[in-house]
């Protein structure tokens, strides 16, 4: 073959490598924009989960302060209930 017939094949097969780099580097950056998109989406989700687990936590708090007052109230229904119980077992000495 001749030197210049490969100087021309070398040079094309040079064009389209070019080519060829610049279409990847377009896609890449078209995927780094995607996945910068991507990222941001996932920042804001991230950011309404963290005030969802605030939210759950303050919850939480609410349910063991109420659970608090209803052991309260267990513990004075059970005095309630001695008490009555007592006062049965008086009644039922005084009539037999």
């Amino acid at each position: 073959m001749e030197d210049s017939k490969v100087a021309v094949l070398l040079e094309d097969i040079r064009s389209q490598m070019r080519i060829f780099a610049e279409a990847l580097q377009m896609r890449d950056e078209k995927f780094d924009s995607r996945f910068q998109e991507m990222d941001a989406r996932f920042d804001k989700m991230d950011a309404r989960f963290d005030k969802m687990d605030d939210r759950f936590d303050k919850m939480d708090d609410r349910f063991d302060k109420m659970d608090d007052r209803f052991d309260k109230m267990d513990d004075r229904f059970d005095k309630m209930d001695d008490l009555f119980d007592k006062k049965d077992d008086r009644f039922d000495r005084m009539e037999s």
